[in-house]
């Protein structure tokens, strides 16, 4: 597409020079609130989940307390803001992708006014400037490595480090929760090539669950997990990365930023509006990894040459501007697909493109009309022929903007191929996806792979095969019994799927195990309890959440209103 509007470009070159500083996300849009009576009935659009196994709250202001979800899936949270009145509030909770390409923290600022719910306009807070902080300083600790040659948290000290020895820092956000950053804790950070092209760096890894990590998410404008950057000894960001990433793409992706192109953003926008295109892209490339598409959008642009990076950045931009008003904002959405559509024919990121315009298509109607279920018909048919020479599905995968699928590829086109199927309502073609799917993954599900597991699970549940996701589930948390990352997720997902006979064994696990996490891992256990109907179980677990100390502490209102429900509820 050239730039044939000078309004437009010039338009484009202007905003370039001051960047937006709003940040355009992946799962932005994708959720939806309605009140009924007291409830907040919280919804996803299809492609998305909420992260049940990561924090989710309604928060209320002044001395009315917090609550927990009533009830908390995949597909549905319901927050009770019955105590919430003519009062604002916040109601928090994390949205990942299927894909598992990222999870972000969701807040909606609101307040119900004459039984309707409306948004609060939230509160402008100061930036921070990169390599300066506002917090607290955190009690001296001696800085230790784990066992990939990662310190853990303490970020003050280690940039301290770093300026004192003048080297660069890697820095790794993470959540226990999370996926991806369990995929590149173990099948990436301990890998040979990533090793040898990060030694000369200071890595640290900041869990983003610790509220002193909290201002540093801010400081870096970090929305999704996994980010991962390298920053100067100043601590001004060089590069940023996000998602999980195979240690030879990840080892390349750095050495070809080392040949003269880790630079501030300051450095690049001075070199971009010389007249620099390589900069323009590094700075696209930035904006892209922080999820501000239409920041990455704006720099590209002026560039009059078309991309992949440009056309999956207009793609984004437009699918979230798609969900801020649907009806406004529909055609340009189907437009963005369609480039991608035309300009990357065959490549993973136009068979999942299809899909997304075949579902845009569909709307809400029961049964898809002539066009969505065509452009099904077409997907599969150009998925068929990526069949037909297997060896070259490799070089479709290459891209850094739909996820590291090394070694699922075949696996991959299957689930898209589901989809479509699904559109169709073909139910012999999803049947034999299903199966193609659990074959491909079989060899896949092995624990002494666990990272690889996690992703073969996920791909299991994206064709609706969650029996044999959970029996992977249990498979990973057997083969690990000291770890209380997989006893945990083994006994959340049996729970959620209310297999409470076979989440206890697991929960009862969890809160045996030395973790900063036992008060949320003992109140889960009280819930699987009181699913299995052993109420005296139930309300002695209870007892013992609310007696921690992790009980007294501000940031665990949310729990602690939930743990009361519950014990009056088991009385």
């Amino acid at each position: 597409m050239g730039m044939k509007n000078t309004s437009l470009f010039a338009t484009l070159l202007a905003a370039t020079l001051i960047p937006s500083l709003s940040f355009a996300r992946l799962s932005d849009g994708k959720d939806h609130l309605k009140l009924k009576g007291t409830k907040i009935n919280t919804t996803l659009d299809k492609g998305f989940h909420f992260n049940t196994a990561a924090p989710a709250g309604l928060y209320l202001d002044g001395e009315m307390g917090s609550v927990e979800p009533s009830k908390k899936t995949e597909k549905l949270i319901v927050f009770d803001a019955a105590t919430a009145k003519d009062k604002s509030f916040t109601v928090s909770f994390y949205v990942c992708d299927d894909a598992k390409t990222v999870c972000e923290s969701h807040e909606k600022h609101l307040v119900i006014k004459k039984g309707k719910l409306e948004t609060v306009e939230d509160k402008k807070e100061e930036m921070v400037k990169p390599g300066t902080s506002n917090v607290v300083p955190t009690p001296e600790v001696a800085l230790a490595k784990n066992a990939h040659g990662f310190y853990e948290d303490n970020f003050e000290k280690v940039l301290a480090s770093a300026k004192t020895q003048n080297k660069k820092i890697f820095v790794d956000f993470y959540a226990h929760w999370c996926p991806a950053c369990i995929r590149l804790e173990n099948d990436t950070f301990g890998q040979p090539a990533f090793k040898e092209v990060t030694d000369e760096y200071i890595k640290v890894a900041l869990n983003v669950d610790k509220k002193e990590n909290r201002v540093f998410m801010k400081q870096y404008a970090v929305t999704a997990m996994p980010t991962m950057m390298i920053l100067s000894p100043e601590g001004a960001e060089l590069a940023r990365f996000i998602d999980f990433k195979t240690a030879p793409v990840f080892a390349k992706e750095i050495n070809d930023l080392k040949k003269d192109k880790l630079a501030t953003a300051e450095e690049l926008k001075k070199r971009a509006e010389a007249g620099d295109d390589t900069a323009r892209t590094l700075l696209a490339e930035r904006a892209y990894a922080g999820l501000r598409f239409d920041e990455a959008v704006k720099w590209l642009a002026p560039m009059n040459k078309r991309t992949k990076l440009l056309a999956m950045s207009e793609l984004a931009w437009a699918e979230k501007q798609y969900y801020a008003d649907k009806k406004k904002n529909a055609a340009q959405y189907q437009v963005a697909i369609e480039k991608v559509l035309s300009e990357y024919p065959g490549s993973i990121e136009a068979i999942v493109s299809a899909n997304e315009l075949a579902e845009l298509l569909k709307g809400d109607a029961k049964e898809a009309p002539a066009k969505a279920k065509e452009v099904a018909q077409k997907n599969i048919a150009v998925i068929d022929e990526l069949f037909k020479s297997e060896k070259t599905l490799p070089e479709k995968f290459e891209s850094k903007y739909t996820g590291d699928w090394t070694g699922f590829e075949a696996a991959k086109l299957w689930s898209e191929k589901y989809k479509s199927a699904d559109i169709l309502g073909d139910e012999k073609l999803k049947k034999e996806s299903q199966e193609k799917v659990l074959k491909l993954t079989k060899s896949q599900m092995k624990t002494d792979r666990p990272g690889a597991m996690l992703e073969s699970l996920s791909l299991l549940k994206s064709v609706d095969l969650m029996d044999e996701a959970l029996n992977g589930v249990e498979k990973l948390a057997k083969a690990y019994p000291k770890s209380e990352v997989y006893q945990q997720k083994a006994a959340a997902s049996l729970a959620r799927a209310k297999k409470y006979d076979r989440a206890l064994p697991y929960a009862l696990k969890s809160v045996e195990m030395p973790s900063a996490y036992t008060f949320y891992y003992t109140k889960n256990l009280a819930e699987v309890y009181q699913g299995l109907g052993r109420k005296q179980d139930a309300l002695n677990t209870v007892e013992k959440a609310l007696q921690m100390p992790e009980a007294k502490m501000a940031d665990h209102k949310a729990e602690v209103a939930s743990l009361e429900e519950m014990k009056k509820s088991l009385k």
